[in-house]
């Protein structure tokens, strides 16, 4: 049969020990004796039971002292301890209470008191434990769940950063001629396409037709861009607003501002994209 717990039993008297032992194997309980404080400190030294029944009484060193011992550890403090004693002094009771002991059993001790505390506490500590490492386990499984998403938005700002610096790149050359410009757009690894103030989509490069399946044929204006890529109404509606707000009310570039879309590309695809823009003279750039 499967054992309730582990159990220490320290006590001078060799008959105290048998009773106690025999008692509480009985009852399916794992139990090592200690017939002084040494002694069960040495087995403390390497092994953990669920409790700890000690007298106070003891040659050399008492049950209060082995008590203090005990608290002192870190591995060791939260194992539940009842004094054995056959005193009834209550400053007596009150010291062991304060130095971390949680009940007493009278000697001479009456079986179902003993088996009653000893289950109470053992439980009770075994309740513990357990909700300890189930709490240390979800920790462990919270941080790995919480490394993996600050890597994923790691990624996605490099991302973010590179596409910002090709776009950057591209704005520096604003100065250059319209053919010159769209050539440099066309030469980026990212889909780009320019609208200009009166809603005609200007020009897109390779990359944009490569992805979406779209040219400036097929969407030669917003309106048609709304219609072919944004099928669903409701969503197309949505994406409108969200596209104004790429844009602040005075027509000056927000580039503070993403949002991401998912574009219907020609070939009938759903495809998940994050959309930025910045306005360069009266065209809109959109990557």
């Amino acid at each position: 049969m499967e054992s309730k717990g582990t159990i220490l039993v320290v006590d001078d008297t060799p008959l105290t020990l048998k009773i106690l032992t025999k008692t509480l194997v009985e009852k399916d309980y794992t139990v090592y004796s200690a017939d002084s404080g040494e002694s069960a400190l040495a087995y403390l030294q390497e092994n953990q039971p669920d409790l700890i029944l000690l007298d106070i009484i003891m040659p050399g060193m008492g049950g209060f002292e082995v008590c203090t011992k005990i608290k002192a550890n870190k591995q060791l403090l939260d194992i539940p301890i009842i004094f054995l004693t056959s005193v009834t002094k209550n400053e007596e009771r009150i010291k062991g209470l304060n130095l971390g002991a949680v009940d007493f059993i009278t000697k001479p001790f009456q079986n179902e008191e003993l088996l009653a505390k000893v289950k109470t506490h053992s439980s009770l500590y075994a309740y513990n434990k357990f909700f300890k490492k189930q709490t240390a386990e979800q920790l462990v499984e919270k941080e790995r769940l919480l490394s993996i998403q600050n890597a994923e938005l790691k990624k996605l700002n490099q991302e973010l950063s590179q596409k910002n610096q090709q776009l950057s790149e591209a704005i520096l050359k604003i100065e250059k001629s319209e053919s010159t410009f769209k050539k440099l757009l066309e030469g980026l690894t990212i889909p780009v396409g320019l609208v200009n103030g009166e809603g005609d989509i200007a020009f897109i490069n390779k990359r944009f037709t490569e992805i979406f399946g779209y040219t400036t044929e097929d969407i030669p204006n917003l309106k048609a861009w709304w219609q072919y890529a944004f099928p669903d109404i409701q969503y197309r509606q949505w994406a409108i607003q969200n596209w104004s707000n790429l844009v602040s009310k005075d027509g000056e570039s927000n580039p503070d501002i993403v949002d991401e879309f998912r574009i219907t590309s020609k070939e009938g695809r759903l495809l998940s994209v994050i959309i930025s823009g910045i306005t360069i003279g009266d065209n809109f750039l959109v990557t």
